[in-house]
Order: C-alpha cells, then structure tokens, then sequence
C-alpha cells in the first residue's frame, strides 16, 4: 500500500471479485479513481474520492452491508492519513459499530480494528492524543477482552496476537487503563507467548522485554528491573551479536536503578553497554543517566537566568568525578546546582583496545532558563 500513517496505518480496500461483480458502473469508475490517486500518493484528492465512493457503496450495497464497513475503514484511514484526527477517531467509531453487527465483539476482525486504532492513536500529535484519549478507551478495553474471549483463535494465533499487542501497546506514553489490567494483560501475553514458543524463542524474549516497558509505564518498577534484567542475561549469554533489547535494557536498567540509588548494581550494566559488540573497541562514551539539575527558588522568584559549564572525567566504571566549574554566569547556586545533578549522571566508559578507561577532562554546559 502507497499510504500509511508512522508506516503502519493502511487504506483499506474492496476486493476485486466485489469490483467485478459491480453492474453500475457509478462506483466502479469512482472507486477506480481512488486507487489511482492513492497510487500516486495525490492524498486530497484520494480522501474526497473515497468519501464518495462509500456514499455511492452505501446506496449500491447497502448501510450495513460488509462492503459499506470495508469502505468506511478506508474513509476512516484516509481521514487519518490527511490528519483530520477528530472526524477520522468518529468514522472508526462507525466501523467499530458495523464490525460488532457484522462478526461479534469478540471477532478477529475487531482485534485487527483496535489494533490499527491504537497504532493511529499512538502517531497522533501529543496535544491532540490528550484530547481524544477518552474516545480510544474502548479499543483498548476490547482488545483485551477479545484476545481473551475469542473462541475460534488456534494457540499459535493468539500468541501472535498479543504479542502483536504488546507491541502496540508498549508505544503508547498515556495508556487509558488501569494499571492492574495493563500489568494483567502483559502477564498472561508473556505467558502464552513462552508456552507457545519456548523460554529462549527471540518472540519470547521480546515479549519480556515489552511486558517490562509496559510495567514502567505504570511506575512498576521493581518488576520492570526484574524482566529488564532477565532479558539483558538472556541475551548476552545467548546471542552473538549486539541485540537492541539488549542494548536497550541495559540502559533502562542504569537508569532505573541509579534513581533508586542502586549505583552499585547500575554499574555492571555500563560496564555491560560498553563491551557490547560490534561496537567500536576504541568507542567514546555515552551518557545513560541524567538528572537535570534543580532551579534555585530564590534566583526563579527573581526571574533570573543563567548558566554553568563544567569539566568532569567517567571512571572505568562510568561514574562522574573530579567536577571542575570552568565558568558560570547568573550566580554562585547555578554552579552548585549544576554540580550536585552532574555528579549523579552516568556513563557507559570508554573504551581502549576493548578494555575501560577513565575519560578525562569532558566539558559540559548546563542552562537555566524559565520557561
């Protein structure tokens, strides 16, 4: 398909026995139309071919007939793909309706359509996703109901359905559930998913890798360490390459456990990122912990601004030390302040001839600015 919405969200079309069997040729021409402008990504002219072609598909074949849902969906994903967001989240509501009527509330059909929902909600502008999140609420909610309750499903298949899930799940910063379902839901998925195909099965690990995205969402962090960590071991022991996951949870791991004040434990993890292959033996180091220095209250009240800029070295073991302030300009608490975060960042170390070493005399400047 030419369109997508983050690469994902697709237009949606008739198939051509349904086209074939046409007699009129009103909707024939108008629907032939819509796939010329979809193919050459001419996305205006597309979206308003395709609201006619389902008012013409209405009449031909009726309101709630199957071929007026399958061309209502792609109305809805060209509204998508044209960014009319509010009209788009109310035609997928009508879709919604007419796959209820048509498969059940439990259909494969409506796991796919919330699915596609949630992948477009998850593309949609910041500002506009606090707005509609009420109207998503529900394709989340029978999601979960769906994958659970559909009778029909094989094993195979809703283990690949979760997992489909998680995925798409694991994406969204503001999830319209609570947390006990979310957790829940990660739960049983990982569960299926490693039944299905084994403890070391890369879908497994991946899906350990999202359940544990999906607990830090919901601030679970004691849990969200435990299967981080259970990942990393898994993959560094098992796979001869640098897999993302790993580098991944590696980092999520120094940063979760440095705001814990866990550093000791946070350090094998640097240490970790930092042997990691095929990188560069001779690899600069790379910041994965960062807390951002407070603004002085009574330089806020003021309104006054400034900034630090400071030199440090990383120890083999990543830690920050021997601070200097070079230079300073808004007053002596923005020194101090820039050296009490920067004294809890941390690093992956460098690297020399695949052995850590102290990295001297990095410089950096932090700026205090009101907003």
């Amino acid at each position: 398909m030419r369109f997508a919405v983050s690469g994902v969200l697709a237009a949606t079309f008739l198939s051509a026995g349904v086209l074939a069997s046409e007699s009129s040729t009103s909707f024939s021409d108008v629907y032939r139309q819509f796939q010329q402008a979809n193919a050459n990504n001419e996305i205006t002219q597309a979206l308003r071919l395709s609201e006619k072609a389902l008012t013409l598909g209405e009449n031909k074949f009726g309101k709630e007939s199957e071929n007026a849902a399958m061309l209502r969906y792609t109305y809805a994903n060209m509204l998508a793909i044209n960014k009319h967001h509010e009209q788009a989240l109310s035609v997928y509501d009508d879709v919604y309706d007419n796959y209820e009527s048509l498969y059940g509330e439990d259909a494969e059909q409506m796991i796919q359509l919330a699915l596609s929902v949630i992948t477009y909600y998850n593309a949609m502008p910041h500002h506009v996703k606090i707005d509609e999140i009420n109207q998503v609420d529900k394709y989340f909610d029978n999601l979960l109901d769906a994958l659970e309750d559909n009778q029909t499903l094989q094993d195979k298949q809703r283990a690949a359905l979760y997992h489909e899930a998680m995925m798409t799940i694991s994406k969204t910063g503001n999830i319209p559930l609570r947390a006990v379902e979310m957790n829940s839901f990660a739960r049983r998925g990982v569960e299926l998913i490693e039944a299905t195909w084994g403890s070391e099965d890369v879908r497994t690990v991946e899906a350990k890798f999202l359940q544990a995205r999906i607990y830090e969402l919901n601030d679970k962090d004691s849990h969200a360490i435990d299967r981080y960590e259970e990942v990393a071991e898994i993959l560094d022991s098992r796979v001869a390459f640098s897999h993302p996951y790993a580098l991944a949870s590696h980092a999520k791991l120094v940063s979760l456990l440095e705001s814990r004040g866990e550093s000791e434990r946070a350090t094998k993890h640097c240490i970790a990122i930092g042997k990691m292959s095929p990188w560069d033996p001779n690899q600069e180091q790379e910041p994965l912990y960062r807390k951002n220095p407070e603004y002085p209250m009574s330089y806020a009240r003021r309104g006054k601004e400034g900034w630090v800029r400071l030199s440090f070295d990383i120890s083999e073991y990543g830690f920050v030390e021997n601070i200097t302030v070079l230079e300073s300009r808004g007053g002596a608490l923005f020194a101090n302040e820039g050296l009490k975060a920067l004294e809890q960042w941390r690093y992956a170390p460098k690297f020399e001839n695949g052995k850590p070493v102290v990295a001297k005399e990095l410089v950096v400047q932090l700026d205090f600015e009101l907003m």
